[in-house]
């Protein structure tokens, strides 16, 4: 019995270390399994987030292509759109001088309009009084010529008196004087 006592716990080590040994195996098996797994999938999922960091730099590095495309399309249109501004009241400051300068001539000639009116309203009255010194004028002429004619026959009838006063003085000088000379005789 003593013996049994000795090759009972021996066989049973003989078996369990069998069992071990072989499970050992498995266990080592399973975990050099579940390492080289582990390491692949860390690997594959190193590899992913390369991939994924790599597809999100080329996406970012896209992004900030189109971004910068972007803010270069913006600069550009607000250049354009300040150079269209700038255009923009460079022509309403044109516009205005040529307001101001159609509106200082428009003043300038309705000025001129004033003066030349009132210059032909005083032209018009110079040709009116003229006119009237013409009338005037030809209306003393005929005046003038109705009385030159009328003082014609005066001077005439009064030539024409101071004849016949002169031959009758004549005659009466000739009458006295040959009536003195009668009356010596």
């Amino acid at each position: 019995m003593k013996k049994l006592y000795f090759i009972i716990p021996v066989v049973l080590a003989a078996i369990f270390f069998f069992f071990y040994l072989s499970e050992k195996n498995r266990i080592q098996e399973d975990i050099r399994a579940t390492a080289e797994r582990t390491a692949r999938e860390a690997e594959q999922r190193q590899k992913e987030r390369d991939e994924e960091q790599a597809r999100s730099r080329a996406e970012a590095v896209v992004q900030s292509n189109k971004r910068a495309e972007e803010r270069e399309k913006k600069r550009l249109e607000d250049e354009a759109q300040k150079a269209e501004f700038q255009a923009a009241k460079d022509a309403r400051e044109t516009a205005f001088q040529e307001s101001d300068r159609a509106y200082k001539q428009t003043v300038k000639l309705q000025e001129d309009r004033t003066a030349a009116r009132d210059q032909l309203r005083r032209a018009k009255e110079q040709t009116d009084l003229q006119q009237v010194q013409v009338d005037y004028i030809k209306n003393s002429i005929k005046d003038i010529t109705a009385k030159k004619s009328i003082y014609e026959q005066s001077l005439g009838k009064l030539e024409t008196a101071e004849r016949a006063v002169a031959a009758a003085e004549a005659a009466r000088a000739a009458a006295a004087a040959a009536a003195p000379a009668g009356r010596r005789s």
